[in-house]
């Protein structure tokens, strides 16, 4: 799970594999990745106590669930990506992911999945008030700019209504891959890269070859 270095006083994060340079405090049962915002237990080869995984007693438990606070495994962590209406206010915009487990989850997309519908059924309910000052004059008088512009906002506001309401909704059934998963799938990438490279430099070598023959 833990990863020590060579010098033995940094170890790698378990949920992201960045290395954590800082002084552990005395006594700290678990820190905090500046990289990744996880919450990991501090490893025994460090002084930390073994902690097993709430669900699988039989696992050692990787790191905290950032809502209910209990120490699960990297099978039942799930990672949940910035969303709009997620209100994750301890990290930048561009860094936003919380590790939760499936119960916190499922709380946490239901209350995202609501205020997306909610927000959405507040704008197509506001373009269709708006509506009825949207007719055109009779007559063929020439239509006034302000209602030019009351038919163009009408129409953005149903417009995002629409995509915010889907995304509500979508965001019901959108899978967060958990923290083992996100790890295979970043070995697996990283394979893919190195087989490319591989492929590419034996392309330039045979070409080299063919030129000289």
């Amino acid at each position: 799970m833990f990863k020590l270095t060579e010098d033995k006083k940094t170890f790698s994060c378990s949920f992201c594999g960045i290395s954590y340079r800082k002084s552990i405090p005395a006594g700290s049962v678990y820190l905090s990745c500046r990289h990744c915002g996880a919450t990991f237990f501090v490893p025994p080869q460090l002084g930390g106590s073994v902690h097993y995984c709430s669900n699988h007693p039989e696992n050692q438990a990787i790191g905290l669930c950032d809502d209910c606070k209990k120490g699960y495994c990297d099978h039942c962590l799930h990672i949940l990506t910035f969303h709009p209406f997620s209100r994750v206010r301890s990290l930048s915009i561009f860094d936003k992911k919380l590790h939760l487990c499936s119960k916190c989850l499922r709380k946490r997309k239901i209350r995202i999945g609501m205020k997306g519908l909610s927000l959405g059924i507040l704008l197509i309910l506001v373009a269709l008030f708006l509506s009825p000052y949207t007719s055109l004059p009779p007559g063929g008088q020439p239509i006034p700019n302000w209602q030019i512009i009351l038919i163009a906002s009408v129409f953005v506001t149903a417009f995002i209504g629409l995509l915010v309401l889907a995304y509500g909704w979508i965001s019901f059934f959108i899978p967060e891959s958990t923290v083992h998963e996100k790890r295979e799938s970043v070995k697996c990438s990283i394979l893919k890269k190195g087989v490319i490279t591989l492929m590419l430099f034996r392309q330039q070598k045979l070409r080299k070859l063919s030129q000289k023959l």
